[in-house]
């Protein structure tokens, strides 16, 4: 036999604050228990306690993990670029590597970007900080326009992806100002094979997809000119937003829950026949 210490007296021996583990318990010391099984009825107590509190946590999470989310215009930065995990930049026309716009416009409530020796403005990046529309542009929004020949044709907004998740991709191409440009969203830089495509439109484009995606991949929001290179009067507003997917919590979760559960129950019947 051996225990941790020797307790002089039952009530001593026994009192939930003062709870001794034995490592060995002969029918003698048995006895201290008064019959009732106060060791192990303490203890069982306080699984039953933890087991509330976990269980607790589960269902205020609500079964699922916080889910990420994105969005072109709030995340925008009129003074950081790239802006993880949104990049501003131009490509040529037929897609490319992205080059970055390295140079800032300000011109009242438009914040903006574009590239150092840009004609009529282009190609550009840029968000109405106001409340009222501006050049087609909602207050709020942001904008891309195409550039003015064909090694700037491309304006591009890119997300590049800080996690491994299936995100869920939502927005619109916006009807802009009066030319009639080309919209496209294109996944890893593969501009052959775009997820969407519109050519030469007036109207407003909306899309929604869902996207698998591990960390470094990209997904492009792309203004374009006409198929013709007609850039003019082609600013666009974008909308966009990227949400990963409410994850379940692992079913190792509620299978040690139903574990702990059922070890509670047996030490309960256990402590009933002692």
């Amino acid at each position: 036999m051996k225990f941790t210490k020797k307790r002089e007296t039952h009530s001593e021996a026994w009192s939930e604050d003062k709870f001794i583990i034995w490592e060995g318990v002969t029918h003698k010391e048995k006895s201290l228990q008064g019959g009732k099984g106060g060791c192990v009825v303490f203890f069982y107590k306080k699984l039953l306690l933890t087991i509330a509190v976990l269980l607790g946590l589960i269902f205020c999470l609500g079964g699922s993990a916080a889910a990420n989310s994105w969005n072109v215009a709030d995340d925008f930065s009129a003074t950081t670029n790239p802006n993880p995990p949104w990049t501003y930049g131009y490509e040529k026309a037929g897609g490319g590597g992205l080059n970055l716009f390295q140079y800032t416009n300000t011109d009242g409530d438009i914040h903006g970007w574009t590239i150092e020796h840009p004609v009529s403005g282009t190609p550009a990046f840029w968000k109405n900080t106001g409340t009222s529309q501006l050049y087609f542009v909602p207050g709020g929004m942001v904008a891309l326009h195409p550039g003015f020949d064909s090694t700037t044709a491309l304006a591009v907004a890119r997300w590049t992806s800080p996690i491994t998740e299936t995100v869920t991709v939502e927005g619109s191409f916006g009807a802009g100002d009066s030319g009639a440009m080309s919209y496209y969203i294109v996944y890893n830089n593969n501009f052959s094979s775009p997820l969407y495509k519109w050519e030469n439109e007036t109207t407003t484009k909306p899309f929604k997809f869902i996207q698998t995606v591990s960390p470094g991949d990209t997904i492009d929001f792309i203004v374009g000119p006409q198929t013709d290179g007609y850039y003019s009067y082609g600013t666009t507003p974008i909308a966009a937003t990227i949400t990963s997917t409410v994850v379940p919590l692992p079913g190792a979760v509620w299978l040690m829950s139903s574990g702990l559960l059922g070890l509670a129950g047996l030490g309960r019947r256990r402590s009933r026949k002692s």
